[in-house]
């Protein structure tokens, strides 16, 4: 399972776990902004955006996407 970003119209840029297919929904880049990287999705061009994370093995993460202005 990945991280899929919806195409659906109904559910557009919803970011879901589905099975790995490869497809430009479930492809990522890592763009540097001072010394942090954003996760961009190929698909929607918005952010990764990871909520109440935690540095401890096996925590729980929130993902959404969020349209940041990164260039």
């Amino acid at each position: 399972m990945v991280a899929d970003v919806n195409k659906d119209e109904k559910n557009k840029n919803q970011l879901m776990l589905w099975k790995k297919h490869g497809e430009s929904n479930q492809r990522y880049k890592l763009v540097p902004v001072n010394d942090r990287f954003m996760i961009i999705s190929m698909e929607s061009n918005l952010a990764l955006e990871i909520e109440k994370s935690s540095p401890t093995k096996g925590a729980l993460i929130v993902a959404n996407q969020k349209r940041i202005n990164y260039q």
